[in-house]
C-alpha cells in the first residue's frame, strides 16, 4: 500500500511551487516543474513527482537568486553552481544530481 502522508507532501510542494509560479496553469506547472510529459504520465510514481517538485522549487529559487547576484548556488547547502555556458549551470553539491543542467536564459 502507498503511504497516504505522501497526499499532503506533494499537495504542499504544489503549493509551494505555484506559488512562486503563479502565472502558471496547473497543467504548465506540472509539465515544467513535475516531470509530467504530454505522454507516458500514467506510469509516473509518486516519489518521481516529488523529486521533481523539489527540483521544480530549487529551480525557481535559483532563478531568482540568478536575477538578484548573476550567480546561482544551491538553497541547502549554498554551494555555487558551475557556469557552462552563458546562461546554463550545473551543481556541484550532493543535494542536487549532477547530471542536472539549470537554464537561466
Amino acid at each position: 500500500m502507498r503511504d497516504p502522508k505522501r497526499i499532503k507532501r506533494i499537495l504542499d510542494l504544489i503549493e509551494k511551487l505555484w506559488t512562486q509560479a503563479p502565472d502558471q496553469r496547473l497543467g504548465q506547472l506540472l509539465m515544467n516543474y513535475g516531470g509530467f510529459t504530454t505522454k507516458d504520465n500514467w506510469n509516473i510514481e509518486d516519489d518521481d513527482t516529488e523529486t521533481m517538485l523539489k527540483l521544480g522549487l530549487e529551480a525557481i529559487s535559483a532563478q531568482k537568486h540568478y536575477q538578484k547576484t548573476g550567480e546561482i548556488c544551491c538553497t541547502e547547502c549554498k554551494k555555487p553552481f558551475k557556469k557552462i555556458s552563458k546562461y546554463a549551470f550545473q551543481p556541484d553539491c550532493e543535494h542536487l544530481n549532477k547530471d542536472m543542467i539549470l537554464s537561466v536564459g
